[in-house]
């Protein structure tokens, strides 16, 4: 389950503690091309490859700076690896680009917020993992070093050589830090903790005397959507109607609206529509998804046309609401789907446009489409996804990490445009 450190964080964000994953974000040094090149980290001596990390810095004072802010483990080793510096406060981590994050007597707690600033994390192969180890990958979300910390040096000159694809992993770990390690999101991994925890329950929960109720405050400050229903609408269509579903941003102002729709086969509930109809929500956004089967590209026009026009109503109900004040509908979709947003949009004079393919995808050759894109009057940006299908699915990397990359793309895209 989530770190003690970063649950309390949460708890406590803005409050009594000093460090939590949104202050990481309002500190995060200055911008990658003005940061110290040196690499950085201060602790205590909670693991002798720790020591040697401090070895290696004052062997190499141009790549890393490494130093003891207390000694508690190996005190009788101070006056090797001493003398004491003192704290650095964890927003000033960030003015240099690269991070060492070594385990101390379990995982450091620190990973979260590294990620979550503007840094790239050399991180060293562990046995110990917190909860969200499974899903970050080496060279995606960060450097990988070895556990004995022998080729550290060697990443370290690999960064400063590979400025690019150093900021690049920093990006994506940022990101990921944003889409799953912030208070909604670990309340709701809490929540599906403990809901599975109770299936193994062999005996049923009784309320005994002497027993209190609790009370449980409200959670406005990080609400939890993955206990609650979604918001189903239909969408009058001809004699007949069209399922949607509604993803509502747990904000105090909503002013842009995304409607999706699917591709050829599948319908609303594919895990790309419904990532992104996540992601869109999070970052303030309300999504409708809805579902239509036809394969005929006019009918699909048609119904996308008649979802517009509900979402009005939708929209109108919505705006009773005191947090929303809609005033901004971007039209999307998944393949077909989007060739139908694409089309309606047109039709009502859309001028901007944004694409995501795949450079693998054989249903879309890359040199034909950017020559298309370049003979176009409106703007259009294409965002190429290195190594996806059609499918957007890429040998090598899990599908979360895909939908993170395209999720921040699109709803970047779409902040940029309001």
């Amino acid at each position: 389950m989530p770190t003690y450190d970063l649950t309390e964080s949460i708890l406590e964000t803005m409050g009594r503690v000093s460090l939590d994953m949104m202050s990481v974000q309002a500190n995060t040094g200055p911008a990658w091309t003005e940061k110290n090149t040196t690499a950085f980290w201060r602790g205590r001596d909670s693991r002798r490859e720790r020591l040697e990390l401090v070895k290696l810095a004052r062997a190499n004072p141009t790549l890393l700076d490494a130093a003891f802010t207390n000694f508690f483990f190996f005190k009788h080793d101070e006056s090797l690896y001493g003398p004491l510096v003192k704290h650095v406060s964890f927003f000033d981590f960030f003015k240099y680009k690269y991070q060492i994050n070594v385990d101390g007597t379990v995982a450091a707690y620190r990973m979260p917020y590294l990620l979550a600033g503007d840094s790239v994390v050399l991180k060293q192969d562990s046995i110990y993992y917190e909860h969200f180890y499974s899903q970050i990958q080496p060279w995606v979300h960060y450097i990988p070093i070895k556990a004995d910390l022998s080729d550290l040096l060697e990443k370290i000159q690999w960064a400063k050589d590979h400025d690019e694809e150093a900021r690049k992993i920093a990006q994506a770990g940022q990101q990921f830090a944003r889409n799953h390690l912030m208070g909604d999101h670990v309340f709701c991994y809490y929540f599906k903790l403990l809901q599975e925890y109770a299936k193994l329950q062999v005996t049923e929960p009784k309320i005994r005397d002497g027993m209190e109720l609790v009370e449980q405050p409200k959670d406005d400050l990080f609400p939890c959507h993955c206990h609650r229903t979604k918001e189903k609408v239909l969408i009058p269509f001809g004699a007949k109607e069209l399922s949607g579903a509604l993803t509502v941003p747990q904000t105090e102002c909503v002013q842009t609206a995304l409607i999706l729709t699917h591709g050829a086969g599948g319908d609303m509930n594919l895990k790309p529509l419904m990532s992104l109809a996540q992601a869109a929500a999070s970052s303030g956004v309300l999504c409708l998804r809805f579902t239509c089967k036809s394969l005929n590209l006019v009918h699909r026009v048609k119904a996308y046309e008649a979802a517009v026009v509900s979402t009005g109503n939708v929209l109108m109900y919505l705006t009773t609401l005191e947090r929303f004040a809609l005033s901004n509908i971007f039209l999307g979709g998944r393949s077909m789907g989007a060739r139908a947003a694409v089309a309606l949009g047109r039709c009502l004079g859309v001028k901007e446009e944004v694409n995501v393919r795949g450079t693998a995808d054989n249903m879309c050759e890359r040199q034909l489409l950017e020559r298309v894109v370049e003979q176009m009057e409106s703007p259009r940006s294409v965002h190429w996804v290195d190594g996806a299908n059609h499918g957007l699915a890429v040998k090598g990397r899990t599908e979360e990490s895909v939908l993170d990359e395209v999720n921040s793309h699109i709803i970047t895209w779409i902040l940029k445009h309001v």
